[in-house]
């Protein structure tokens, strides 16, 4: 095996694939780095080979390296691969095996097939060239055993004895505040945070946007201020009645509730991502004088983000980015070609 010993291991270095006419092909297989537990040696990524029977149709690679390094023809590189090719046969026939120095080494089974065994003398993968094992320390943790639980003293035993009783002595008195809870709510009494402590609500009064009274005024009193005097936060209006229906004309009184704060229903608003930045300021102030300018154009602006000293002044904010791209264009081609879509 003149050639093929001697040239085997130089392709394989630069060539993933290597075949030899007529016998099968060597593969370089990249193999990522490994740890060794045992002696905690982190190894490089190597390239390991394995043989393929199957490609064994002449590609032309091994006759031209020969060509080129021994200097002699492809017919007569041909005819010593075939020449060495046939003796390796006759060997791995015969049950011998046949060792390729620093790659492997090739037998044939009882069912002819071959089989081949890699030596791993050599790393074939060129990215790992010049590498070393690197020695790794095991990083040591300190854990801190949990104290044994001390015996209960016979002090500490009293005071959680004491506890035990202060906690079935509640069961009880919840029972029983649960049921005067009850018995206020159905007798319109509220019940405060101090036990058995009842307060009356007589002075609370049911709200009415607009509740009507009518009285008959008596020669004796003056029923307004009094109605004044019971209801300090109502509007007393007097209407004077002019009715036929009506035996005697009275004055109908309304008591109109104070007037409520406007309520407004909370409307989900969609998160807004993406800004249309016009620029950044390193002065805060500058950065206010711009939004102004802005939004004297009827742009929603405002100032979106901080970067370190940079204020960002954005034109508006957009819940999606395709919103943002429509207006990205307009305002590109109308007030500032430099502004560039933000994310939030």
């Amino acid at each position: 095996m003149g050639y093929l010993q001697k040239h085997l291991t130089d392709l394989l270095r630069t060539h993933e694939c290597v075949i030899i006419p007529e016998l099968g092909g060597f593969v370089v297989h990249a193999k990522g780095a490994r740890l060794h537990e045992a002696t905690h040696r982190l190894h490089p990524p190597v390239g390991e080979v394995s043989f393929n029977a199957r490609l064994f149709r002449n590609d032309g690679l091994f006759a031209q390296h020969l060509r080129m390094k021994e200097g002699v023809s492809y017919e007569q590189a041909m005819v010593q691969i075939n020449a060495e090719v046939s003796w390796i046969k006759r060997q791995l026939e015969s049950g011998h095996n046949v060792r390729f120095d620093q790659v492997g080494v090739l037998h044939q089974n009882r069912d002819k097939q071959l089989h081949f065994v890699a030596s791993g003398e050599v790393n074939y993968l060129m990215a790992s060239y010049g590498l070393e094992p690197i020695h790794l320390e095991p990083v040591l943790t300190l854990v801190e055993e949990a104290p044994l639980v001390a015996p209960l003293s016979v002090a500490s035993q009293g005071r959680n004895r004491w506890r035990n009783l202060a906690a079935a002595a509640a069961v009880p008195l919840l029972v029983v505040s649960s049921w005067f809870l009850h018995q206020g709510i159905q007798n319109d009494f509220q019940l405060t945070l101090v036990p058995s402590i009842l307060v009356s609500s007589a002075d609370y009064a049911p709200r009415y946007e607009e509740e009507g009274l009518r009285f008959h005024a008596p020669d004796n009193r003056n029923f307004v201020d009094q109605l004044k005097a019971d209801y300090p936060d109502r509007e007393v209006v007097c209407y004077s009645l002019v009715d036929d229906a009506v035996a005697d004309h009275g004055i109908d009184v309304r008591l109109k509730a104070p007037a409520e704060e406007p309520r407004f229903e909370e409307v989900a608003t969609p998160l807004q991502l993406y800004f249309i930045v016009g620029g950044a300021f390193a002065e805060l102030r500058n950065a206010e004088n711009y939004v102004v300018q802005l939004r004297d154009k009827g742009y929603d602006a405002s100032i979106v983000d901080q970067k370190g000293k940079l204020h960002y002044v954005a034109f508006g904010s957009y819940a999606t980015r395709a919103a943002a791209l429509n207006d990205l264009s307009d305002i590109r081609a109308n007030d500032n070609p430099g502004a560039w879509l933000k994310r939030r």
